[in-house]
């Protein structure tokens, strides 16, 4: 099967671009702080609720349509970004994060992701789902004590809310200069702005 048969995707909330740009402002001393690290550029900038890797192009329209049954339930909701972190510690990051508050009910949006993806024929994640953005990437975990300084400066931080009123499926094409993310398709939320008439 060539390359232009499968898809590397992933499941996500996606944010919009004004708040993408300000995270990137507010976000600058941890950047600044550690060289080493290969940071996400603000247009990367979300939430994962499954990374599904290599997918069959044909297998996408049957993946579509389990996600808009397993999400036709819910309604909108609004997460809280507060937070900066790194795994598995702040001492040694491996990945730099912003986390994400009031979880429970994405928590529960991100389950019926997760029972959709493995009804369609997708493994199941082995690790327990911790909402966060990731900001940034470490080859490994080592001490940088700038990073950590930095991090602890922001630890309780309010970087503002997300109203999330649908989940894309994200298609990811590596390249020397980075991933580049599309979407490939969008499931609306109850009381997302399409269902209330608005582009």
């Amino acid at each position: 099967m060539s390359r232009a048969d499968t898809l590397r995707c992933f499941i996500s909330v996606e944010l919009p671009p004004d708040l993408r740009s300000s995270l990137y402002r507010a976000t600058s001393a941890l950047r600044e702080s550690c060289s080493r690290a290969r940071w996400v550029p603000p247009e990367n900038l979300h939430i994962t609720l499954k990374f599904l890797g290599n997918v069959k192009a044909r297998a996408i329209p049957g993946l579509v349509a389990l996600l808009k049954e397993h999400l036709a339930p819910f309604a909108a909701l609004e997460v809280e970004l507060q937070g900066a972190g790194a795994f598995p510690s702040p001492q040694r990051p491996r990945v730099v994060w912003l986390g994400v508050r009031e979880p429970r009910a994405l928590q529960a949006l991100q389950q019926a992701v997760e029972a959709a993806a493995q009804q369609a024929g997708f493994s199941p994640e082995e690790r327990p789902f911790v909402p966060h953005l990731t900001l940034g990437r470490l080859k490994e975990p080592r001490a940088c004590p700038s990073l950590s300084q930095s991090l602890s400066t922001l630890k309780e931080a309010p970087f503002g809310k997300i109203r999330v009123d649908r989940v894309c499926l994200m298609q990811s094409r590596l390249s020397p200069q980075g991933a580049q993310y599309s979407v490939v398709a969008q499931i609306q939320l109850k009381g997302g702005r399409n269902e209330q008439g608005q582009v």
